[in-house]
């Protein structure tokens, strides 16, 4: 893996991966090897441009997240949080950074672990005080459910990380709170 977690594009105006008019970044490595894997380019570390701490990105994210109708940033893959020891203090900087100047603009993050394990790794857990809701579980195939909001299968969660954190438990957000 790198030293430092690498951008592999930046989608603006996105609303296939949270609710409302998103920005997400896709960040790249991934170790999962899911079957069905929808971006099977980002499983490599390398792929991309951009370094997440580059001046680019900021002046990128900046310029999106100070538009009054970009209701929030989402970050996907690749898994952003399976990554190396430096590369998710690097993510937790960012996020924090985020936080700081945009608290009202929510994070969402995807991953293919689960919260419960996840919550006991000290640097996640770390990253996750930052992140508003967690998408997490592999995709699995024979579970692909395309009318779930915000997922691919049926195992996949939509958890509300700050309540889970607050209440000691997983708590998962209803489909409901997103259909329309």
């Amino acid at each position: 893996m790198l030293e430092n977690m690498k951008i592999a594009s930046i989608t603006t105006c996105d609303i296939n991966n949270g609710p409302g008019i998103r920005m997400t970044i896709w960040i790249s490595g991934c170790s999962h090897n899911c079957p069905g894997c929808h971006n099977p380019e980002l499983q490599d570390y390398d792929f991309g441009k951009y370094k997440l701490l580059s001046p680019e990105v900021f002046e990128k994210i900046e310029n999106e997240l100070n538009k009054s109708y970009i209701d929030g940033i989402t970050f996907s893959g690749g898994d952003p949080l399976d990554q190396n020891n430096r590369s998710l203090r690097e993510l937790k900087t960012f996020l924090y950074y985020l936080k700081k100047h945009w608290p009202n603009k929510k994070i969402w993050v995807y991953t293919g672990g689960t919260y419960e394990i996840l919550n006991k790794i000290a640097i996640i857990n770390q990253v996750l005080d930052y992140v508003d809701v967690l998408v997490d579980g592999l995709f699995i195939p024979e579970k692909r459910d395309i009318t779930l909001p915000f997922r691919g299968s049926t195992n996949q969660r939509i958890i509300d990380i700050q309540e889970s954190k607050k209440q000691n438990k997983t708590i998962i957000l209803e489909d409901k709170l997103f259909r329309t």
